[in-house]
């Protein structure tokens, strides 16, 4: 859609969303399963089931936890001149995926070395 109408691509990034809430259950288990075959027989769509997850304690209340997020640099959907449609989408896809990829690779990387990733920033005087 972007190439057809010449609008330029944005990668973005964003780490830590799945921090914030921790799975009871996981797929494969008993009641994962059990989970998935009510989901599909309530929504007509096996993949749509919502996991059992808990925030803080056992509350939904969102873990307070650091999320990363980064845009990487805007690319051109222009079409060349010599080259063709079909061939300037494959490089188009394969570039944002190289680009979001990488994104995604120095949010992973400014998380694992961050000290206080998962501390309450409201508790940050403590860190000190």
């Amino acid at each position: 859609m972007a190439i057809a109408n010449g609008y330029p691509i944005v990668p973005v990034g964003h780490v830590g969303g799945d921090d914030i809430y921790h799975s009871l259950t996981a797929r494969d288990s008993a009641l994962g399963r059990a989970i998935l075959a009510v989901s599909s027989r309530l929504t007509g769509r096996p993949d749509m089931a919502l996991p059992m997850v808990r925030g803080i304690g056992p509350t939904l209340i969102p873990s307070p936890q650091r999320m990363y997020l980064q845009f990487g640099a805007p690319i051109d959907t222009t079409v060349p001149a010599d080259v063709s449609e079909d061939e300037w989408v494959t490089q188009v896809k394969k570039r944002t995926q190289t680009e979001l990829e990488a994104v995604l690779a120095q949010l992973l990387a400014v998380r694992e070395g961050d000290p206080y990733r998962a501390l309450n920033p409201l508790a940050r005087h403590r860190a000190a």
